[in-house]
């Protein structure tokens, strides 16, 4: 396990922690009609490479491939949110810059969640070098390059 990974672990244990507990919360409180709505976490990571090259690169490019039409956090939104503390969990659930949960969601390959098997957004990057999918492997590379 590389140390940018190790550094992280203990927030991303957290995160995950904390949104199986909402919705658990959510599935017992509002009835079964109603849409989950999606609750923004209060965890905030510390300034970081990472965080300045995620807001600095990737998220523009999220913005110009029309992201923000789906995942703006609002009153009933289900989507995740476009902001660092959200993305990097799914950019951490994988081996490597190409084999994450968020290059796979983007490139509509496959999906974490049995029940939405795919981006209900379609496919977003043409190709693996393709934007958004190109500025993505190039912040996990920035998250978790090993260091030596």
């Amino acid at each position: 396990m590389n140390a940018a990974f190790r550094r992280l672990a203990p927030a991303l244990m957290t995160i995950a922690l904390t949104t199986g507990a909402m919705a658990l919360a959510d599935e017992v409180a509002q009835p079964a009609e109603r849409p989950r709505q999606y609750r923004p976490l209060s965890i905030a990571f510390p300034d970081s490479p990472g965080k300045r090259f995620f807001a600095s690169r990737v998220l523009p490019k999220l913005a110009a491939n029309g992201c923000f039409s789906c995942h703006t956090p609002a009153p009933g939104d289900v989507h995740p949110a476009m902001q660092y503390e959200h993305l990097l969990p799914y950019l951490a659930m994988g081996q490597s810059a190409t084999n994450n949960i968020l290059m796979l969601k983007l490139a509509n390959q496959r999906s974490f969640s049995p029940q939405q098997p795919e981006h209900v957004g379609g496919q977003r990057c043409a190709t693996e070098d393709a934007e958004p999918c190109k500025s993505i492997q190039a912040w996990w590379q920035v998250e978790f390059r090993k260091s030596r």
